[in-house]
């Protein structure tokens, strides 16, 4: 069979949908591969599908593995490719086969889902195993913690969450753990939640998410508190909130999410880093050794190596910044955000324990 490296990508619709008798049988796999299933909102967004693309590239051409990756305009869609693809693979002449389920989104049709048969695996990636078959491995990176911390380190101004959606189960734990950790700590001062679809395309409302974000920024002019921070979790349209800084002057910031975005500009204080790629690598590389297993259920948080609070060195300390923690002061000391890390770490941890044990 032949070989495709990362930078191509076998688009596995294989026009299964449209196959006859008269055509000739799919030509069978002998040799172990990787199925993988990307998010609804597509790959090309510099971050969070981008790092499970890549990741599972590397892996595969470093080991000599197959790779397909299969792009679904919807969860519909890529259930009945699933299945269609399931029927025609026959897993007992095949090689190892793992089917990767790049999104939480998938979670809705994994108990339609039939098992690949002998030789076969399936890992759901951001799924708390909840109503999914015994079978089906599952791996997911607990926000609630890194929430909780962001919440508590910027408790002392008001904050704004620019959410895709409402009840997306990875965004309302990040949400939630934020909410907590700074009603912990704000005095009073309000956090309030914007969304800006009510489906998995409010990850991909760039423009959108840059109007709103304008918007507020707009209405707090006229309040007496002129300032707030941007917690943006909405995948994608993220971006639209970092743009939403360059349209005039403001005295807002806002925090980087998933990936380390702290070079967009000087009000971006610190990001929360979700190393999802090396997430992928570490379930890989389970899956891939005979000597081990790829555990059923996994979840990892804060105090893994998988999710990360980085600093920004190009952060603006100076004018307005002051006054958030004292009025007396012209600017803000350097380390500043990592003396606020550290002094609600320890918490923010205890917290998500608690919030997993639930």
């Amino acid at each position: 069979m032949k070989r495709f490296p990362p930078i191509l990508w076998l688009v596995c619709l294989v026009c299964i949908a449209c196959s006859d008798s008269d055509e000739q049988p799919v030509e069978q796999p002998v040799r172990d591969a990787i199925f993988l299933f990307t998010s609804t909102s597509g790959v090309g967004d510099n971050g969070y599908n981008d790092m499970i693309l890549n990741a599972t590239s590397a892996f595969a051409y470093g080991h000599d593995l197959d790779l397909y990756i299969i792009l679904s305009a919807t969860v519909g869609e890529a259930e009945s490719q699933y299945k269609l693809m399931a029927e025609m693979l026959d897993a007992e002449a095949a090689g190892r086969m793992l089917i990767l389920l790049a999104s939480s989104e998938y979670a809705a049709i994994a108990s339609t889902l039939p098992h690949p048969g002998e030789g076969g695996s399936v890992l759901l990636l951001e799924s708390d195993g909840q109503q999914v078959p015994e079978w089906m491995a599952t791996a997911k990176l607990n926000r609630y913690g890194a929430g909780y911390l962001t919440g508590a380190m910027v408790s002392d101004q008001p904050a704004e969450l620019i959410m895709a959606m409402p009840g997306e189960p990875l965004t309302e734990e990040a949400a939630a753990g934020f909410e907590a950790g700074f009603a912990a700590h704000a005095d009073g001062k309000r956090v309030t939640r914007h969304y800006l679809s009510e489906g998995y395309q409010g990850f991909n409302m760039q423009v959108a998410a840059r109007k709103l974000t304008s918007s507020i920024m707009k209405s707090y002019q006229t309040e007496e508190i002129p300032y707030c921070t941007f917690y943006p979790l909405a995948g994608g349209s993220n971006l639209g909130v970092y743009n939403a800084f360059t349209d005039y002057f403001h005295v807002q910031q806002a925090i980087g999410m998933d990936i380390d975005c702290n070079d967009q500009n000087d009000y971006i204080p610190f990001s929360v880093v979700l190393h999802m790629d090396n997430l992928v690598q570490h379930c890989l590389e389970l899956w891939y050794d005979k000597e081990r297993e790829l555990p059923l259920r996994s979840s990892y948080g804060l105090d893994s190596e998988f999710v990360e609070i980085t600093f920004s060195q190009s952060w603006d300390p100076m004018g307005i910044f002051a006054a958030w923690c004292d009025p007396t002061a012209t600017e803000l000391p350097r380390d500043f955000w990592n003396n606020n890390y550290l002094r609600y770490l320890a918490e923010a941890i205890n917290k998500e324990k608690a919030y997993e044990n639930q």
